[in-house]
């Protein structure tokens, strides 16, 4: 039997919904639109209803995801403390990300990774393939609680639950 202290919380969140890439501009450097904006309110908002709340953000440094997390820590009056950007993350794919998670301090016991599709979306049909959509869209989270002594282990991990939460669309 699993104790309570050994259950980690993994939250997956795609950024909001980007402006399209611009002439000369470079897609890191795309930024929210309005509905993104909206979307990433939204997150906080769905967020806001997890214990515990994130105490770590592990943010790709891209400017749409940097803004979605900018939006949750806001809303969700997370400490600045919480942010790692991590360079690794940009459109990373599952191996990445799950060997950025096992740096992540064991003491965090629910981590928020906001990264970008495909490997997001393919990371979370690798845990929690019965919950997590084909593709997660914009604003999409999925949550799954994990049962594992160290973030490093979150693959091989037993999952005890998973939920999907879909964006209400506002536009």
């Amino acid at each position: 039997m699993t104790s309570a202290s050994t259950l980690r919380r993994l939250t997956l969140l795609r950024h909001a919904q980007a402006e399209p890439v611009r002439a000369g501009a470079s897609d890191r450097e795309r930024q929210l639109d309005r509905r993104g904006h909206s979307e990433a309110a939204d997150a906080a908002q769905r967020l806001a209803d997890t214990t515990p709340l994130p105490d770590l953000l592990l943010v790709s440094p891209a400017v749409r995801t940097r803004q979605t997390a900018d939006c949750v820590m806001r809303h969700l009056a997370l400490a600045r403390l919480a942010l790692r950007l991590d360079e690794s993350l940009y459109l990373a794919e599952p191996e990445v990300l799950l060997d950025a998670l096992g740096l992540c301090p064991d003491a965090a016991q629910h981590i928020l990774v906001v990264g970008h599709n495909p490997g997001l979306s393919a990371l979370g049909r690798q845990l929690a393939l019965a919950v997590a959509p084909s593709d997660l869209p914009t604003g999409g989270l999925l949550t799954i609680r994990v049962a594992a002594e160290r973030w490093a282990d979150i693959s091989r991990a037993p999952v005890h639950d998973a939920r999907y939460d879909c964006p209400t669309r506002l536009d």
